[in-house]
């Protein structure tokens, strides 16, 4: 409790834990201040330097927010650019299986993904090998494919998708 000369000019802070009552303690202390004073001059010497700080701080956000929406655009750029490319990827690497020539090499990320197991649809293999699922090209490769190795024994197709026969 503060002594009479004090009366009237008081205030009480109630911290949220007391690791804060400790931490403000300490900075007091390394500033050679009581924990009072301390907060005094910290609150004055916020308040003087306020509008100035506040406008800089507004324009660094509003920098930084920028930024960050370029980015942004610049990533989605790029994940349409880098889809794209897998899916010209895709469709060079199986091209044997529109042509219906010669040996066909089966893409081996697409044995992976049905050997982990469950029903994928159509969709849900051309997603998980990022290929563009509005290319007909690599559609139609992809079903080939689906095909033969449905030829082999391997997978069944059920109302649902196709899945790995165990």
């Amino acid at each position: 409790m503060p002594g009479r000369e004090y009366n009237g000019r008081t205030a009480q802070i109630v911290f949220p834990n007391p690791k804060f009552l400790n931490e403000w303690k300490g900075h007091a202390s390394n500033a050679g201040l009581s924990l009072s004073s301390w907060i005094f001059e910290m609150v004055e010497a916020s308040q003087d330097g306020l509008p100035e700080a506040h406008a800089l701080n507004a324009q660094a956000v509003e920098r930084l927010r920028e930024e960050g929406r370029t980015m942004r655009r610049e990533k989605e750029s790029l994940m349409r650019e880098l889809e794209r490319s897998r899916t010209e990827l895709f469709k060079l690497k199986n091209s044997a299986f529109l042509s219906q020539d010669g040996e066909f090499p089966i893409e081996l990320e697409l044995i992976k993904a049905l050997k982990r197991g469950g029903v994928w649809t159509d969709r849900e293999l051309l997603k998980e090998l990022e290929i563009d699922s509005m290319d007909i090209d690599a559609i139609k490769l992809t079903l080939s494919q689906l095909q033969h190795i449905q030829d082999y024994g391997l997978i069944e197709e059920t109302p649902r998708g196709w899945r790995w026969i165990d």
